[in-house]
């Protein structure tokens, strides 16, 4: 049981890594196709293409900011899973523990992922602008500001969500339950 809850949140935690720490550019011209339907691998990206994000992902710090995700969210994941699955604090820890080492050991698969995902959804000129604005003294500045960006970004959110969204949250709870169409537990 605790090793698919790991397998599960780490799944969790590369995913949103992945979008989390990256910041989209406003488009200038059609995007690349993509292909919707599956996960692309290096057989379906062409060599220069995948160089070219390989070279993003290096010049981002994409390993970096994997890192540092990884290790804020790994306890905030785990936490609540193992509350529902009964486990007690050893086991909690244990659990947060070889999720870290899975993902640390995993690291250099999880950065070659990011890569072959950009790959699939830039062309490779746009691979090599984006390298080079990560490259250029702007981007490095922007780079690292961007841990505090996120986590001024995460704070935010959070407020947002326990100052604003919860309670208009709680206001439709209860007019569901008024209507009868909620049941209160």
């Amino acid at each position: 049981m605790m090793r698919s809850m790991v397998f599960a949140a780490a799944a969790l935690l590369v995913a949103a890594a992945t979008a989390f720490g990256q910041t989209p550019p406003a488009p200038a011209q059609p995007p690349a196709p993509t292909q919707t339907q599956q996960s692309p691998t290096t057989s379906d990206i062409d060599t220069a293409r995948l160089t070219a994000a390989r070279r993003v992902v290096a010049a981002n710090g994409t390993a970096n900011s994997l890192s540092v995700f990884v290790a804020r969210f790994v306890p905030e994941i785990i936490q609540p899973l193992a509350r529902a699955h009964g486990l007690n604090t050893d086991q909690t820890n244990l659990a947060i523990r070889l999720l870290l080492e899975e993902m640390q050991s995993s690291q250099a698969d999880m950065v070659e992922l990011a890569a072959q995902n950009y790959a699939h959804h830039l062309s490779t000129e746009d691979l090599n602008e984006l390298a080079n604005f990560y490259e250029s003294p702007v981007g490095r500045r922007y780079i690292q500001t961007l841990p505090a960006l996120l986590n001024d970004g995460m704070s935010a959110g959070q407020a947002y969500g326990q100052n604003v969204l919860g309670p208009r949250l709680q206001r439709h709870f209860q007019e569901l339950i008024a209507q009868g169409r909620l049941e209160h537990s």
